[in-house]
């Protein structure tokens, strides 16, 4: 890791409890992000682990849009990932869709991922549109600070589209993305 700016804490979700290990031994890959952090958290049985890689000072071989971060690689041999695609969110403080994707491992525990990415204090879906955030935030001189915000949670049975709200977004709109937002500005604020 790079210039390790300290990731502000991730503090408490009202109702969900921090728990000891990240969900399912899954891990995305970021390249050489300037800070990391993954914590999982449980409510009423249920598990949502929360990932952060926190960009500075990006470089050709350290920046937050790269074909090299992924969910899954070509050649991990545990997970692999079944679907990608967006879903449409109703909340404030986040853009109206997230990317989504369902993985699998090779004993068919099957996790569904959430992904955005924060820029200059505004969050996207957009890969494209966090690239082009942080070149007019650099342009106009407040620097490139940026980060990847990756939900996992399990998924029980064959992967599906999910008839119930998932657990996932009662951490995101309102508690978790916008709290983590709130920690990002501060870990920004500190350099």
């Amino acid at each position: 890791m790079r210039q390790a700016p300290p990731l502000a804490p991730m503090g408490t979700i009202e109702g969900w409890s921090p728990a000891p290990t990240p969900t399912d031994g899954w891990r995305p890959r970021y390249l050489q992000p300037s800070a990391e952090r993954f914590v999982t958290f449980t409510k009423d049985g249920r598990e949502v682990g929360v990932f952060i890689a926190y960009y500075r000072n990006q470089t050709f071989d350290s920046k937050l849009v790269s074909s090299e971060n992924v969910l899954v690689t070509s050649n991990d041999k545990r997970w692999m990932q079944l679907t990608a695609g967006e879903r449409q969110l109703r909340g404030s403080g986040l853009p109206p869709e997230v990317l989504v994707a369902e993985l699998t491992d090779r004993v068919a525990q099957r996790l569904r991922v959430w992904q955005w990415y924060w820029v200059d204090g505004q969050w996207t879906n957009s890969p494209a549109r966090a690239k082009a955030m942080t070149a007019l935030a650099q342009l106009i001189g407040r620097g490139d600070d940026s980060a990847a915000m990756v939900l996992v949670t399990p998924q029980l049975g064959r992967p599906t589209r999910p008839r119930r709200p998932m657990p996932v977004l009662e951490l995101s709109p309102a508690g978790c993305a916008g709290h983590r937002g709130s920690a990002l500005q501060a870990t920004r604020s500190a350099r």
